[in-house]
């Protein structure tokens, strides 16, 4: 669920420790299972776990649902952690440990794919690596971490402006400009189009216009009725 949402990510980590906060479909016991089980993150999966953990003393079918997700769980730590809960019965006390231990483990591994994408970072800055899978990996350890917005911007901001950074790498994070929080998309557009008009900015331009007309001529597609320019606005909201 590392989808872009208005702001962010799609789902807030530290939503999943707040038992007093619902969240809506996600908080279905068998949505928190599957995400558990088989979601991509293992971070989103830890955390889905912590949540459906409580759950577990009060009603048997939790912990039956539980018992069930640490034998099909892709993530080794899930298991662990639904093993320690599971050995003492899914009593209160070794819920709150598992979850004082996912917590710890959440954190360590958002330091790890953080330290990762410096890496990466400093890798495309001295061209030793590929655009391609420069972009790849960018976009899914800040998914997987589910990385602030805010942070998320700063990095994408100083890839665009960079003169050390290959034109194939620019031009690759605009075409992934879906895959962008809403505020993030918005902000990278506008630092764009305020860019020097010298021969050096000009393709980033011309690349964000036909990533925009290409998406305004999808939208027309499902509805001609749209003026061009909402189409060109719709692509953004």
């Amino acid at each position: 669920m590392s989808l872009p949402s208005d702001e962010g990510w799609l789902l807030n980590l530290e939503h999943f420790f707040n038992q007093g906060l619902h969240l809506g479909h996600f908080d279905d016991s068998l949505v928190l299972a599957m995400m558990a089980a088989r979601d991509p993150s293992n971070v989103l999966s830890l955390a889905a776990t912590a949540r459906l953990a409580p759950r577990a003393p009060q009603r048997d079918v939790v912990s039956e649902i539980l018992s069930s997700v640490g034998c099909q769980t892709k993530h080794q730590q899930v298991r662990e952690a639904i093993e320690m809960a599971s050995s003492y019965s899914f009593n209160e006390s070794s819920v709150d440990e598992a979850r004082r231990v996912i917590r710890n483990q959440i954190a360590d591994l958002r330091k790890n794919y953080f330290d990762d994408l410096k890496r990466y970072l400093s890798s495309v800055m001295t061209c030793s690596i590929d655009s391609n899978d420069f972009v790849q990996r960018f976009f899914e350890l800040s998914e997987k971490s589910l990385i602030r917005a805010d942070i998320f911007s700063q990095m994408v901001h100083s890839l665009i402006r960079s003169e050390k950074v290959r034109p194939s790498v620019k031009i690759l994070l605009i075409n992934n400009l879906h895959r962008m929080p809403k505020k993030v998309k918005f902000e990278v557009a506008a630092t764009i189009q305020k860019m020097s008009a010298d021969r050096s900015n000009s393709y980033l331009r011309n690349e964000l216009m036909f990533y925009i007309e290409s998406g305004a001529e999808e939208a027309g597609n499902e509805n001609r009725d749209r003026d061009r320019g909402k189409h060109l606005s719709h692509i953004f909201l």
